[in-house]
C-alpha cells in the first residue's frame, strides 16, 4: 500500500476509535435527565448512526482511491535511450529526443538546443552531399569527416538524453535551496557547448574546402590551400573523436 494512503487509513481510523470511545464514555443518565427516555433513546441512536456513516463512508473513499492508483499504469522510465547501432543514426537520435521530451517537459530548454543543433546538422550533410556532388568534386575525406562529427553529436546527444533520465524535479529545487549548480543540466549544457563546437568547425571547414575548390575551377591561384583544409580536417576528426585523418600519408 503506498504510504500516503497508509498515513490517511491510520490516521482516520485513530479518529474514529476516539470517537468510539467518546460514544462509549457518554453519561447516559445524564443524558436521560436533559432529553428524558425517548430523546435520550433517539439522541443515543443518531450518534451511533452518524459515527457509523462517517466511518464507512470516510473508509469508503480512501480504499477507493488506493484501488484507483493500484488500477491506474505506472509511468514507465524510458530505456537507456540508444544502442550501438542507434547512435549512428541521427534521425533516431532525433526521436528520441523526442520521446524523452515528452516524459520530462521541466527540460524543454535543453531539448529545444538539442533539436535545433540536429537540424543543423543534418542540413550540413545533405548541403555538402549536394554541393560536392554538383562540382563533381573527389572531397570524399571532407564528407566523411562531417558524417565523424555528425557521429560525435550523436554520441553526446545519447549522454545527454541518459542524464535527462536521470533528472527529477527535485535535483533542480534541491540546487536552488542549496544556491548551487545543477549538476545535471551543468553536465547536459556542456555536452550541448561541445556540439556547438563541432558544428562550429563543421562551417568552417565546409567553408574553406567550397573556396579551394571554387578557386582551383577557375584555374586562378588559390587563396586558399589544401594544407588550410587538412588542418581544419585533422581539427575536426581530434574533436570527434575519429580515426587518423585520411588526408594524412
Amino acid at each position: 500500500m503506498p504510504r500516503g494512503y497508509r498515513f490517511r487509513l491510520i490516521a482516520f481510523n485513530a479518529v474514529a476509535l476516539i470517537g468510539l470511545v467518546f460514544l462509549l464514555l457518554i453519561d447516559k443518565d445524564e443524558m436521560l435527565i436533559q432529553y428524558g427516555t425517548h430523546g435520550a433513546r433517539t439522541m443515543t441512536v443518531l450518534l451511533w448512526a452518524g459515527w457509523g456513516v462517517l466511518v464507512v463512508f470516510f473508509n469508503f473513499l480512501i480504499l477507493r482511491g488506493l484501488a484507483r492508483s493500484m488500477r491506474r499504469p505506472k509511468k514507465s522510465i524510458p530505456s537507456m535511450v540508444l544502442d550501438e547501432k542507434e547512435l549512428t543514426d541521427i534521425d533516431k537520435v532525433a526521436d528520441q529526443i523526442f520521446r524523452i521530451r515528452q516524459e520530462k517537459p521541466q527540460l524543454k530548454d535543453i531539448f529545444a538546443q538539442c533539436m535545433n543543433q540536429v537540424d543543423i546538422a543534418k542540413e550540413k550533410q545533405a548541403a555538402i552531399r549536394t554541393v560536392f556532388t554538383h562540382t563533381k568534386s573527389k572531397m570524399d575525406d571532407v564528407v566523411a569527416t562531417i558524417d565523424d562529427a555528425v557521429l560525435a553529436m550523436c554520441s553526446n546527444f545519447n549522454k545527454i538524453l541518459k542524464r535527462a533520465i536521470l533528472w527529477t524535479p527535485e535535483d533542480a529545487s534541491r540546487s536552488i535551496r542549496s544556491g548551487s549548480d545543477d549538476i545535471h543540466r551543468k553536465y547536459m549544457q556542456l555536452h550541448l557547448n561541445k556540439n556547438e563546437e563541432i558544428l562550429d568547425m563543421c562551417s568552417k571547414l565546409i567553408s574553406e574546402t567550397l573556396s579551394y575548390i571554387e578557386e582551383s575551377d577557375s584555374g586562378t591561384d588559390s587563396s586558399v590551400s589544401l594544407e588550410s583544409t587538412t588542418s581544419m580536417i585533422r581539427t575536426l576528426r581530434a574533436m570527434s573523436g575519429a580515426a587518423k585523418n585520411p588526408f594524412e600519408s
